[in-house]
């Protein structure tokens, strides 16, 4: 499911850019894109591996997953580096209606890409904690799968978003992202609660966090001091 909305979130703007011939983008986002995708092929490619036991690939795998830990939080970073400059570079006023921008989007422009940029910098804290941490943990399975699971779910934020930009998923500005987030998240609670009839403190801990950073960084993306964060990277 995680795979899948990546790559139908990203198939007009990255993987069918042939068929839907979107405005081109620089080469830093193709790298962004390969990181990612890689991150979450591999990450599917390793579950399938455990699922049919196949557990000495899984391991041998685990050294590409370890580097592309590593590197997921970076190109996250690089991505939302160059956001606020592609918009201004658009002739777009940070101070204008965040209509113009032509996704669906209201308010004023620099309040939209706060949310932006913050949003992204929470996921690639949350990643780079919980991923680590993850990978650090391997030898203990039930911690490793959980904290990697919420880790990658952390990082669905841009695709998501994209999806709710189709009409009958109320665009970039409503619930759709974080309802399907949080049902993700809540489908590991079940998980655990079918399969152990409690919730692994793995999971109590890796959601805790996931959601603490975003509520800490989403309250700063309202402040001056998240207005102005967005004001220097134009």
């Amino acid at each position: 499911m995680i795979l899948a909305i990546v790559l139908s979130g990203f198939a007009p703007t990255l993987y069918l850019r042939p068929v839907f011939k979107p405005v081109p983008i620089p080469g830093y986002l193709y790298l962004h894109g390969i990181v990612l995708t890689s991150w979450f092929v591999w990450f599917t490619m390793q579950t399938l591996l455990i699922q049919s036991q196949r557990t000495a690939l899984h391991r041998r795998l685990g050294v590409a997953g370890a580097v592309l830990a590593i590197a997921v939080p970076f190109a996250g970073l690089l991505a939302t580096s160059g956001v606020v400059g592609r918009v201004v570079a658009n002739g777009i006023d940070l101070d204008g209606d965040a209509s113009a921008i032509g996704i669906g989007v209201s308010g004023p422009v620099v309040q939209f890409l706060a949310g932006v940029v913050w949003g992204n910098l929470s996921s690639a804290v949350t990643f780079a904690v919980l991923g680590w941490a993850g990978i650090l943990l391997r030898r203990r399975a039930a911690v490793h799968k959980r904290l990697l699971t919420i880790a990658t779910v952390s990082v669905l934020g841009p695709a998501l978003a994209r999806l709710a930009r189709l009409p009958f998923f109320g665009g970039e500005q409503g619930p759709f992202t974080l309802t399907v987030l949080l049902a993700l998240l809540t489908a590991v609670v079940i998980h655990d609660v079918v399969t152990m009839r409690k919730v692994h403190p793995a999971t109590t801990a890796g959601i805790s966090f996931a959601i603490a950073v975003s509520v800490i960084f989403n309250s700063i993306a309202a402040t001056d001091i998240g207005l102005s964060l967005v004001r220097r990277l134009q």
